[in-house]
């Protein structure tokens, strides 16, 4: 039996020791018993099967956001274009008229 004595506080050294002992044999098992390598690989593939159900629920959600974009920005598009025909034929109705006025006034001369 070896005396601890001479090393100071007795108690700290001791659990020094024992936290050490724990800290080895934690690894030795991690790295050695096939039983801790199977469940640390088992919570592993359940930790990435998580990771991966829920980035595939984050880009589906995404590709639903981008699909619905994709609908607002082509019915802009149309009422747009639709607007623009509007007011191509609103602004042909104009000329015409200042062409008739026009007509008017120099005929009147």
């Amino acid at each position: 039996h070896f005396d601890f004595s001479c090393y100071g506080d007795a108690e700290m050294l001791f659990s020094s020791a024992q936290a050490i002992q724990a800290a080895w044999r934690g690894f030795r098992a991690r790295r050695l018993d096939a039983r801790v390598q199977r469940i640390q690989l088992r919570a592993r593939c359940e930790r990435l099967e998580g990771h991966v159900v829920l980035l595939t629920s984050r880009l589906t959600s995404c590709e639903r956001q981008l699909e619905s974009e994709k609908k607002r920005r082509e019915q802009v598009e149309a009422a747009l274009e639709y607007l623009f025909g509007e007011v191509k034929s609103l602004r042909a109705v104009q000329l015409e008229g200042m062409r008739k006025e026009q007509a008017k006034i120099l005929f009147m001369r």
